[in-house]
């Protein structure tokens, strides 16, 4: 059995939410870096690398309670105020074929933003807050998600910030829902990736060393394989 790589999604100072991810994404890295290069592709919409990650989400959620009682939802892009359904891109089909597959629902009529919103890539954690801040809406007429289940799907999570906006909204309308993030790629933070490429040729040891060796202070969760990601403070 394929085990799927796992941080905790901090969402508050009392709560957070399991985020499971396929591969890791080095954005400080000039390196060639396969995964890297399959992440950009993905985002392209380039068949081979949307192929690679759909073939490797099946197989790492297999034996995970993928059933119909899951939704599954994605993130609306920068541009997007709700979701075409005549112009699919590379996580709706990741999501088509997760439902297909696990016969449960990926639904791409649940979330809308009020507006449209900046690119986050180039913010800092506090100004991407600020930007997604109170932008989404959910569907409350025709979906009732307390004590469902629900699976956020996203290319690249970084500091965690759209997701945990999603969240937000979610929350506030259906408080028990029961919400996991499945993201093809984590991004390890600035300083974790200075210690990597400094110290491996090889990254297939990347973030087996405990968290005080990366500049920052000892992590429990870390030392167990579940590191925070940054969000909300």
């Amino acid at each position: 059995m394929l085990e799927l790589m796992q941080r905790r999604l901090r969402y508050s100072a009392q709560s957070s939410f399991r985020l499971y991810h396929l591969c890791y994404y080095f954005s400080k890295s000039d390196k060639n870096d396969e995964d890297k290069k399959l992440i950009i592709d993905f985002k392209k919409g380039k068949e081979a690398a949307v192929r690679h990650f759909i073939v490797k989400a099946l197989a790492f959620l297999e034996h995970h309670e993928m059933d119909e009682h899951l939704t599954i939802l994605r993130p609306l892009h920068s541009h997007e105020t709700y979701i075409r359904c005549e112009a699919p891109t590379p996580l709706d089909r990741l999501g088509w074929s997760l439902a297909t597959v696990f016969d449960c629902l990926y639904t791409q009529d649940v979330l809308q933003k009020i507006r449209t919103t900046q690119p986050v890539k180039s913010l800092t954690i506090e100004q991407r807050v600020a930007e997604l801040n109170g932008v989404y809406r959910i569907d409350t007429k025709n979906y009732d998600f307390n004590n469902q289940k629900l699976l956020i799907i996203d290319d690249v999570v970084t500091t965690g910030a759209t997701v945990c906006s999603i969240i937000s909204t979610i929350l506030k309308a259906f408080p028990l829902a029961k919400i996991n993030v499945l993201s093809l790629a984590w991004t390890p933070t600035a300083g974790q990736q200075a210690y990597i490429q400094n110290h491996y040729e090889d990254n297939s040891m990347m973030l087996k060393e405990p968290e005080s060796l990366y500049g920052s202070t000892v992590d429990g969760d870390f030392l167990n394989g579940k590191t925070y990601v940054s969000l909300f403070v």
